[in-house]
């Protein structure tokens, strides 16, 4: 890793990129992905995990201590593979040396081909990636410099980063008649499932009463909101959703509820609302 690089990303962000995208980039384009990495993480070596080592010291990521064995301020005497299974239980990307890239493969990649079909971007599928991971996985980095508490924290913070985002993107970016289309495919369902019953036409008929003072609103509201252009919504968006209009509710797990939960991996702090 080219020291100039290191520098200009600020740390070690790059580093875990590359550590990532080069047993991946390494596989022949004739081979099966899968089949042909886990014969690239076969073949590494000895002198591969000196360069490692080495790279990362120049990275300086934060947080690595010292270890018995195989320490990063020492020589390494084992192939990458090998080093990487020591620290596979704390560290995400060393963990996929171990596994194959399990975690890649059957989480990330599904996840990243989801958001692209999704949102229609790459730029979108990238973003829905990264918040399928952090729902999964804390922050090994924050987690080994900070503690667990913090890492928790910390996704909770990209989270909401990844929410102004979208909503950024409403002000700037029309949405498409196939979002439209779906919103009124929702109403129109919605309200059909709800006037199957006396009980969800009373509901229907008091809701409208109270919000719009007029029950025959419940005949109106969806070709009003037919009417609505992408215009409009950036419009409306541009004007509503404004830090100074944000409230945010963070709930937090007092650490005996961390403790008793049945989630495999404790979360000490989850978003609960964000309201424009």
């Amino acid at each position: 890793v080219d020291s100039r690089v290191i520098r200009a990303a600020g740390g070690n962000t790059n580093l875990g990129i590359i550590l990532l995208f080069a047993p991946l980039a390494a596989v022949p384009r004739d081979q099966y992905w899968r089949e042909g990495l886990e014969r690239i993480l076969g073949q590494i070596d000895v002198e591969d995990s000196r360069l490692v080592y080495e790279a990362i010291r120049l990275a300086c990521p934060g947080g690595m201590g010292e270890v018995a064995e195989q320490d990063i301020h020492q020589e390494p005497t084992q192939s990458l593979r090998q080093v990487m299974a020591l620290a596979a239980q704390r560290d995400l990307i060393a963990r996929q040396y171990v596994n194959g890239f399990a975690e890649v493969f059957a989480e990330g990649l599904p996840a990243l081909q989801q958001g692209i079909e999704r949102l229609r971007s790459i730029e979108g599928g990238i973003i829905y990636c990264h918040l399928q991971l952090l729902a999964r996985h804390r922050d090994s980095l924050i987690e080994r410099k900070l503690g667990q508490r913090e890492a928790a924290e910390a996704r909770v913070s990209e989270l909401e980063a990844a929410i102004y985002i979208e909503l950024d993107r409403l002000k700037t970016e029309p949405v498409t008649p196939v979002e439209l289309e779906k919103v009124l495919n929702n109403l129109d369902a919605g309200l059909v499932r709800s006037l199957r019953s006396n009980g969800g036409l009373a509901s229907q008929l008091a809701y409208f009463q109270t919000v719009a003072k007029d029950w025959r609103y419940l005949l109106k509201a969806r070709d009003r909101i037919a009417t609505v252009t992408p215009a409009d919504i950036m419009r409306v968006a541009a004007q509503s959703f404004v830090k100074s209009n944000r409230t945010v509710a963070t709930l937090v797990r007092s650490a005996s509820a961390r403790n008793t939960s049945p989630a495999a991996q404790p979360t000490s702090a989850t978003p609960k609302a964000v309201t424009p």
